[in-house]
């Protein structure tokens, strides 16, 4: 749709099967042409449809090889521009406590994909536009001279040919959680809770911006949720820029 500042634009429904489990929609392009939007299958598959679909029923190609499954419970489904890859997080229930996993897989494949890196908790994912990483937002622990745990959280930028985090905020306290990054990779938007536990329902959540490389955070918006930077479409970008929207309608 096209986004006007202080008005109410209409929107393209694409319609998916209801009666089928699917989440985590994401834009997925394997020619670098056309827009598909790719999602999470229940229990752990890959499904992918054309973007402009308004036709209901059928819950287009499978993104993987038939019969193959992802990690468990995977969520947070994305698309790394310019590849047929798409990195997902799922848990790693073969160790004690549970542990987030970052997997990519190839259009294709016949297994679950690369687990490129671990988080104790995860609580936030965001591919760069250029394809050379991701962002994300983890928890971390300190402990006091009595042994007392003090849990935090901070955003992390990693980096798929080094297989290297690099810690971008410094909050001592308080949570990062949902992460969006500006279409030319510079600025970040990113949720923050000041108080509680990650676990907290309805705990007051705050929008902040930042430079990329985690300088100059200053508030954008009390009381916001679910950060999603506008993107440009894909080349040759018309004049008027458009946002993309997946949109899940239960």
């Amino acid at each position: 749709m096209d986004v006007i500042a202080g008005k109410t634009v209409p929107a393209t429904l694409t319609l998916f099967p209801m009666d089928r489990d699917w989440s985590s929609p994401t834009y997925f392009s394997s020619d670098g042409k056309t827009m598909d939007i790719a999602y999470v299958q229940s229990p752990r598959t890959i499904f992918y449809a054309p973007s402009d679909n308004t036709t209901p029923g059928g819950a287009g190609l499978e993104f993987l090889a038939s019969g193959t499954w992802l990690g468990m419970s995977p969520k947070r489904l994305q698309w790394v521009k310019g590849t047929n890859q798409l990195l997902y997080e799922s848990y790693d229930t073969d160790v004690w406590p549970f542990q987030n996993e970052y997997e990519l897989v190839n259009q294709g494949a016949n297994n679950p994909g690369i687990v490129e890196m671990t988080a104790t908790v995860s609580l936030g994912l965001a591919v760069l536009p250029d394809g050379t990483g991701f962002l994300y937002s983890a928890e971390q622990t300190i402990y006091d001279e009595w042994g007392i745990p003090t849990h935090f959280g901070n955003i992390f930028e990693f980096n798929f040919n080094s297989h290297q985090s690099t810690q971008l905020t410094q909050f001592t306290s308080g949570f990062t959680h949902e992460i969006s990054v500006s279409p030319d990779g510079k600025k970040v938007v990113f949720e923050y809770q000041a108080t509680g536990d990650w676990t907290d329902d309805f705990i007051p959540i705050d929008l902040y911006t930042m430079n990329r490389d985690g300088s100059n955070v200053s508030l954008l918006v009390k009381d916001g949720h679910s950060p999603a930077w506008s993107p440009s479409v894909l080349p040759p970008a018309p004049a008027n820029y458009h946002v993309y929207l997946p949109d899940l309608i239960r």
